[in-house]
């Protein structure tokens, strides 16, 4: 794999099992026609543009992967504000004059995207400790 294309983890709906979730009969997504990384993952090609998902060898993308590739990725590349930080960046929202509208809207931005940073990672972890405790208890249940 060259360095020109990223990769990321497939989202549980990408992953086709039979599920409601993903169909790859649905008129949004369409097989690639092109060739293949040949390892389940999603793929984003910097040099062309092109984002793509691929299940048990078959390429899938639409329009709207790229978008949420890049959005997930900058997730994953932003490290989350400490609470001290987060307090400073508050102080100086407080005392900004309203002249300064552009340091107040990007002020406002890292806020925000730190709270995303943070409710994602939340999610992702919770689910992987509901994960294992399924797990658990599914061994439990079959002893």
């Amino acid at each position: 794999m060259t360095n020109h294309i990223k990769r990321l983890s497939l989202e549980f709906w990408m992953k086709f099992d039979g599920s409601k979730y993903f169909n790859p009969a649905d008129s949004r997504s369409v097989e690639v026609k092109r060739d293949l990384i040949g390892k389940n993952g999603w793929y984003y090609d910097r040099q062309t543009k092109e984002c793509w998902f691929e299940v048990n060898g078959i390429g899938y993308t639409n329009e709207k992967l790229g978008g949420q590739f890049l959005y997930e990725l900058s997730i994953h590349d932003t490290n989350p504000l400490t609470s001290e930080q987060a307090k400073q960046i508050r102080v100086l929202l407080n005392t900004l004059p309203k002249k300064q509208s552009d340091a107040i809207k990007n002020l406002r931005e890292i806020l925000y995207k730190d709270s995303q940073v943070k409710y994602l990672r939340n999610i992702s972890r919770d689910t992987a400790k509901m994960m294992l405790r399924f797990r658990k208890r599914k061994a439990n249940a079959l002893i």
